[in-house]
C-alpha cells in the first residue's frame, strides 16, 4: 500500500472555455475513476501539476475496451497555454497537450503525430494497464503497456530521450496529467498515481514503489516519483522539514486589525516585518507602503504618484512580532478596518551592493526571494542595479520618491517580453518596451532603460525597488488564461494555499487585490453551496473601500476563478498574477 501522502486525482473543479459539464469526465470513488458524462466525450485536467522532475503513474481500462472509436487515455497538458474548447481533447489534439490515441497507438502533441506504437495497433482491451512516465527535466514522455515500455522507449535515458513518445524543450511549462474518455461504449478508466496498485480491486496488488510514497502495479523507472503532495517541490530554504526559523509563516503574512485612533501595537506576525502594505477596507483612504530601509514614519502611496511623505503619527517602529502605529488616520482611524500585507527582508540591516552600474543599498531575504533595493538616478540609459537575490526577480515594483512625482513602475515576467505596467493606474496596460526596464533581470542585476521613465531625468532622485522571485511553496508570479465562463472559470496551480493574490487585466483594468487575513474580519461567503470564495476585494490603483465580488476561491494548491467579469476572466485573455502563501507548503498537506 502507499505511504502517508495525498495523491493526485481527477479534478472536477477544472473548467476551460468549453462550458458544458458534459465535456468533462464524471469522476467517482474519490475522483480516481473517470467515465463519460451523460454519454458525451469527456476530457480534463487532474488536480496536481509539476514544472520539473520525473513522474510516473498508471491507469487501467475498466470498461469500453475493444470497442470501435474508443479513446481511453491519460497524458499531460501545459496549463499555461492549454484551452479546452470542445468535448474532445486529452488525446493530444488540443494545443498544449500530449496524449495517446488508444485506437491506433498514435501519440500526438499539439495535434501532430509524434510516435506510433505497434503494440496498440488493435483496440485496447479491458484490464490493460498503461503506464505514463514524464521526464519534465529533459522534456519527454513515455508509455508502457502492462509493464513494458512501448516502442523500446527508455525513460531513464535522460537528455537522449531514447524512443520517447513525444519530446519538447523545457521552458517553464506547468504540466497537468490529463484524463480522456472518448467514443466507444461507455469507457471507464481508473487512475493510480501511487495510492493503490490494485486499482480499487480490479487487479492483484503490485510490489513496486517509487522509493518515496507510491505503490504501483509495475516497476517504476529509476528516479521517477509518484505525483503526490509528499513529492511536490518545496524550497529547502523555507521547508518546515529543514528549518524552524525560515518557514513560510515567518516570512510573510496578511493581517487585519481595527484602528483605535491613538497608539497601538499590532502583533501576531511571528517575525519582524520590513515591508508593510496597508489599506483600509471600509474607508476611502489611500494605500500606504512603509519599509525599514527608508525608515519609520515615511510612507509612499501606491495608488498615486506622490513623493515620500513623513508622518510622525504613522508607523513608529518595526517590532519583533509586528509594528507600532501612532494616531495617523492613514492607518489607524478609530473603528476603521485595516489590512496589512507584511514581508520580512533582513531586519532593517542594509548593505552596499556594487554589482551594477549604480551602487545600490540592499536588504535581502535570499531564502524568501525578497529584497528592498534603494538607488539614485544618474540620468543615464540602460543602467544595471544589483538586487541582492540569488535568482532573477520575476516581479519588481519601483517608485522614484524624492522629487518629480513619478509613477510606480512594475516589471512582471510576462509572456517572455521586456516591458512594464503602471501600478497607480487602472488604464495602464502592458507596454512591451525597453524604455523602463531595459532588459530581463539576471540573478545579479536588473536594468533600467531610458531617462524619463523609471530612470528619472535628473541625477538626484532616490528610487526604491521591491524585488521578488518564485520560491516553491511560498510565492509564484505567472499568468493564467481566462475562459469567459462564470462559476467554473480557470483553476490555477500555485503549489501552496494562497494568502495574498493580485491580478490585472493586461489592457485597461484595475489591479485586483484579494487576501486571506488573520485577525478580525470575516473573509468568506458561499455561492451556490459549492465554493468558499474570498469576497473582500480592493483595487490597488484606487483609494476606494472594499468591493464584495465573488470572483476567486483559494484552494490548498492554488486558486480558482468563479466569475467572468472583465477584470478576472475574459475568454482568451492572459492575466498576470502575483501570489504569496504562508501556510505549510502543499507537500505537507498530508492526511494524518
Amino acid at each position: 500500500m502507499s505511504k502517508n501522502s495525498t495523491f493526485c486525482t481527477g479534478n472536477d473543479m477544472f473548467r476551460s472555455s468549453y462550458s458544458s459539464d458534459q465535456g468533462y469526465p464524471k469522476y467517482e470513488y474519490g475522483n480516481r475513476q473517470a467515465r463519460y458524462y451523460n454519454n458525451h466525450d469527456a476530457s480534463g485536467l487532474c488536480n496536481m501539476a509539476f514544472t520539473s522532475g520525473k513522474w510516473y503513474w498508471e491507469y487501467i481500462v475498466k470498461a469500453g475496451g475493444n470497442s470501435n472509436g474508443m479513446i481511453i487515455s491519460m497524458g499531460i497538458a501545459d496549463g499555461n497555454i492549454y484551452v479546452k474548447n470542445n468535448t474532445g481533447g486529452g488525446d493530444g489534439t488540443l494545443t498544449g497537450e500530449i496524449g495517446l490515441d488508444s485506437r491506433d497507438g498514435e501519440v500526438r502533441k499539439d495535434n501532430s503525430v509524434t510516435k506510433t506504437y505497434s503494440e496498440l495497433s488493435g483496440k485496447i482491451q479491458n484490464g490493460n494497464i498503461v503506464g505514463v512516465a514524464v521526464d519534465a527535466d529533459n522534456g519527454a514522455i513515455y508509455y508502457s503497456l502492462n509493464g513494458t515500455f512501448m516502442g523500446s522507449g527508455d525513460p531513464t535515458s535522460g537528455a537522449s530521450k531514447t524512443n520517447a513518445g513525444a519530446t519538447w524543450t523545457p521552458s517553464g511549462q506547468t504540466w497537468y496529467p490529463t484524463v480522456s474518455v472518448l467514443g466507444g461504449t461507455q469507457p471507464i478508466l481508473i487512475m493510480n498515481f501511487g495510492q493503490d496498485s490494485t486499482f480499487m480491486g480490479e487487479t492483484t496488488a503490485g510490489s513496486s514503489d517509487d522509493g518515496t510514497f507510491g505503490s504501483f502495479k509495475y516497476s517504476v523507472p529509476a528516479e521517477y516519483k509518484a505525483v503526490c503532495t509528499g513529492n511536490m517541490p518545496t524550497s529547502t530554504d523555507i521547508d518546515p522539514a529543514a528549518t524552524d526559523d525560515d518557514i513560510p509563516g515567518k516570512q510573510l503574512t496578511c493581517f487585519a486589525y481595527i484602528g483605535n485612533g491613538g497608539s497601538q501595537s499590532i502583533t501576531g506576525f511571528n517575525f519582524k516585518p520590513d515591508f508593510l502594505f496597508f489599506k483600509s477596507f471600509d474607508q476611502v483612504h489611500d494605500w500606504n507602503v512603509f519599509d525599514s530601509t527608508r525608515g519609520v514614519q515615511k510612507y509612499l502611496v501606491p495608488n498615486d504618484t506622490d513623493n515620500e511623505t513623513t508622518d510622525s503619527n504613522s508607523v513608529t517602529s518595526f517590532d519583533t512580532d509586528g509594528f507600532t502605529t501612532g494616531s495617523s488616520s492613514r492607518i489607524n482611524t478609530n473603528s476603521a478596518l485595516y489590512q496589512v500585507f507584511a514581508c520580512k527582508a533582513n531586519g532593517g540591516t542594509t548593505s552596499s551592493n556594487g554589482t551594477g552600474d549604480i551602487t545600490s543599498t540592499v536588504q535581502a531575504n535570499t531564502k524568501a526571494g525578497f529584497s528592498i533595493v534603494k538607488w539614485t538616478s544618474n540620468n543615464s540609459s540602460n543602467q544595471t542595479i544589483g538586487h541582492g537575490l540569488t535568482k532573477a526577480p520575476k516581479l519588481i515594483i519601483s517608485k522614484p520618491y524624492t522629487t518629480g512625482n513619478w509613477s510606480w513602475h512594475v516589471f512582471i515576467h510576462y509572456l517572455g517580453s521586456v516591458g512594464n505596467w503602471t501600478l497607480n493606474e487602472s488604464s495602464g496596460g502592458f507596454t512591451s518596451s525597453t524604455n523602463t526596464y531595459g532588459a530581463m533581470p539576471t540573478s545579479d542585476v536588473f536594468t533600467v532603460g531610458a531617462p524619463g521613465n523609471l530612470m528619472p531625468n535628473n541625477s538626484t532622485t532616490d528610487v526604491v525597488s521591491y524585488c521578488w522571485h518564485d520560491v516553491d511553496g511560498l510565492q509564484k508570479f505567472s499568468t493564467y488564461t481566462g475562459t469567459g465562463q462564470s462559476i467554473d472559470g480557470p483553476y490555477v496551480h500555485t503549489g501552496f494555499l494562497p494568502r495574498v493574490l493580485i491580478y490585472k487585466r493586461p489592457g485597461s483594468g484595475s489591479w485586483v487585490y484579494i487576501a486571506w487575513q488573520d485577525g478580525t474580519i470575516s473573509n468568506t461567503s458561499y455561492q451556490n453551496g459549492r465554493y468558499n470564495p474570498i469576497f473582500q476585494q480592493l483595487k490597488i490603483d484606487s483609494n476606494g473601500s472594499r468591493v464584495q465580488n465573488q470572483d476567486v476561491v483559494f484552494m490548498a494548491n492554488g486558486f480558482k476563478i468563479i466569475n467572468n467579469d472583465s477584470d478576472s476572466n475574459l475568454a482568451g485573455v492572459t492575466y498576470p498574477y502575483l501570489c504569496w502563501g504562508n501556510t505549510a507548503p502543499f507537500k505537507l498537506n498530508n492526511p494524518m
